[in-house]
């Protein structure tokens, strides 16, 4: 039995996360990365998303163009699973975040041991992200309902994410 190769589209600004994603990704069979994006507002992004499985971004392209982009994207092709690479541990940006749609959430650190068992469970319907983390989630979905956690602290969120 042949197995689908899972495709990916890889997402950065500064590449520190993108180099280190590609040279994993590229040794690994069942994965082909179909596009390498700066930038997720022109129609390469768009073609790049009708083709692929996952979208590998890093926060710096978040903290460029905000975090519109991507939910547009995202909105737009649900069957595409948003792994979002973070410069370090912030749980009120892992949260934000997968309260948007993001499927799985890595630290830089992280990429090495964790990247391909991680875009793995997500295309098989996981969430990945640390444990802590669903805690949170689970408690404020309860009280609350409507995902207002992360937004009592913008603070923590306010260089990727644009208030409208």
């Amino acid at each position: 039995m042949v197995m689908r190769k899972i495709k990916i589209t890889l997402a950065s600004d500064d590449g520190v996360a993108t180099a280190a994603c590609s040279e994993l990704l590229d040794r690994h069979a069942a994965i082909e990365v179909v596009a390498s994006l700066d930038d997720l507002t022109g129609h390469g992004a768009w073609l790049a998303m009708a083709q692929s499985d996952v979208l590998l971004i890093d926060e710096s392209l978040l903290s460029r163009g905000g975090f519109e982009p991507l939910n547009m994207l995202l909105s737009t092709y649900p069957e595409v699973h948003c792994l979002l690479i973070l410069e370090s541990t912030c749980e009120n940006k892992a949260l934000w975040a997968l309260m948007q749609g993001v499927r799985g959430v890595l630290t830089i650190r992280e990429i090495r041991p964790l990247l391909i068992r991680a875009i793995t469970e997500i295309v098989a319907g996981e969430i990945w992200a640390p444990r802590t983390l669903m805690q949170p989630i689970r408690r404020d979905l309860r009280e609350v309902d409507d995902g207002s956690y992360a937004y009592c602290h913008p603070e923590r969120i306010k260089e990727w994410v644009k208030w409208h």
